[in-house]
């Protein structure tokens, strides 16, 4: 029977209750809201998908159906597959966590010192590197790694921080194709999507797009050509995955490696992933190895120009929701919806934390500039009394949270949005944090209080 039979075989085997039907009537809204045109949604209790289906169309042009077969690309999440494979050839003593990246191949700088383990759990201190359009062949990854400049990519000493990095991931997947001499899609392969039975999955497109394929669109429904790819960047973002494929990822994430009654990926590897390893300053969260860890909830999502992908879990609840888009729109309302339909109740609303003004004589130790060179730069300013923080060209007067970790209201009726200040050994800052990346501090202000 195959995976698209089995997984139809659990949804009808199930009967249609209220929350199902809600479930398809909040998803169709949702899509509807964001024009998202075609989705994929399950929803994985224990060992079986309790709720498959998917929604709209794949591709704007042909009007082909998505079905639960449809692949769609994973972007980030593929940071999960990629952990799951190093730590399952750190299983079997192929390659060290705890080893620099100097004992297998030489490169300069952080790009050497940073350890495997710290790689994957984005505390290298390696600049983070959008991975959306470039090159298509095998060849490219290690081309790239060998252009890298410690100048330019190392921003901060490994294990300093938590910095979200895509070239730190791209880096761990470079090492582990040097020591196994195999492409590192071959290497995903064979050890996490064959075992798995991902039998509509892979990184290279002339292969994923003999199955059922959504191509990518823009917020107003256009196709995006090139399609979003870059080998060079595999590791961090390439996989494309259908639902019933991710379901099959899920169980095994949510049974310690068994799928099918057997023990397809081993149990410690799996234990490992959801260990939470650093946490993430400005988001009150964790990360393990391939994971976002916040409380009992375990996720990772991902978006490429024109996809997006969404994988939640309550391990401790034996529930997974997966939630996948041809549009650059995450399904966030329905991944939502899916969990609490799974474990039967809503989440716990978020704690807004007070706030009080900072004193002027406190402010001058924040002021200055702070770039992560790829994403965006931020300035952190006196304007009369108040401290302001101004990025994409507006202005955020900032209050106090607690200690170094301040706050500022994005949007008018939006929750406060936190940042972190961090200070090196002598007291001084040298770095805040916001969002998934560290900023390092390149100057104070030139601004006189």
């Amino acid at each position: 029977m195959k995976i698209a039979e089995i997984a139809l075989c659990a949804v009808m085997a199930t009967p249609v209750t209220a929350q199902q039907t809600a479930l398809d009537e909040a998803t169709t809204a949702e899509m509807k809201s964001l024009n998202i045109l075609g989705a994929a949604v399950v929803i994985v209790r224990g060992t079986t998908p309790i709720y498959a289906k998917a929604f709209g169309i794949a591709n704007a042009e042909t009007r082909a159906p998505v079905s639960l077969d449809t692949a769609f690309e994973l972007a980030s999440l593929t940071k999960t597959f990629t952990a799951m494979t190093l730590l399952t050839y750190a299983e079997r003593k192929v390659i060290d966590l705890d080893a620099p990246v100097s004992r297998y191949i030489a490169l300069p700088g952080c790009l050497g010192s940073a350890r495997i383990g710290q790689l994957l759990s984005n505390t290298a201190g390696i600049r983070d590197e959008p991975d959306e359009f470039g090159t298509h062949d095998d060849n490219a990854m290690a081309e790239f790694v060998r252009s890298w400049r410690e100048e330019d990519f190392c921003s901060f000493a490994p294990g300093t921080t938590f910095s979200y990095s895509n070239a730190g991931y791209t880096l761990a997947g470079f090492v582990l194709e040097k020591i196994a001499g195999k492409a590192f899609p071959d290497l995903v392969a064979a050890t996490v999507l064959s075992p798995l039975k991902m039998t509509h999955s892979g990184f290279r497109t002339v292969t994923v797009m003999t199955y059922p394929f959504a191509v990518g669109h823009k917020m107003s429904g256009e196709v995006i050509r090139p399609l979003a790819e870059d080998s060079r960047q595999w590791p961090a973002g390439g996989l494309f995955a259908s639902a019933n494929d991710l379901s099959r990822f899920a169980i095994a994430l949510l049974n310690d490696g068994m799928v099918d009654g057997q023990q397809v990926i081993a149990a410690n590897v799996v234990r490992t992933m959801f260990t939470p390893r650093v946490e993430i300053p400005a988001l009150r969260q964790q990360y393990g190895y391939g994971l976002f860890i916040n409380d009992r909830v375990v996720e990772h999502a991902g978006s490429n120009p024109g996809f997006t992908a969404v994988l939640r879990m309550r391990p401790d609840e034996h529930c997974a929701v997966i939630a996948l888009a041809n549009s650059d729109a995450f399904l966030r309302s329905t991944a939502q919806r899916a969990l609490e339909t799974c474990t039967g109740r809503a989440a716990p609303a978020p704690i807004v934390a007070n706030t009080i003004v900072i004193p002027p004589q406190q402010t001058s130790d924040y002021e200055g500039t702070y770039a992560q060179p790829r994403r965006w730069t931020i300035e952190v300013v006196r304007s009369g009394d108040a401290l302001v923080l101004k990025q994409f060209g507006k202005e955020f007067p900032l209050l106090r949270v607690a200690g170094d970790r301040l706050a500022f209201l994005p949007a008018a009726g939006a929750r406060p949005k936190e940042i972190v200040f961090h200070r090196d050994s002598s007291g001084k800052i040298d770095l805040l944090q916001e969002d998934l990346w560290a900023f390092k501090k390149l100057r104070a202000s030139a601004q006189s209080p």
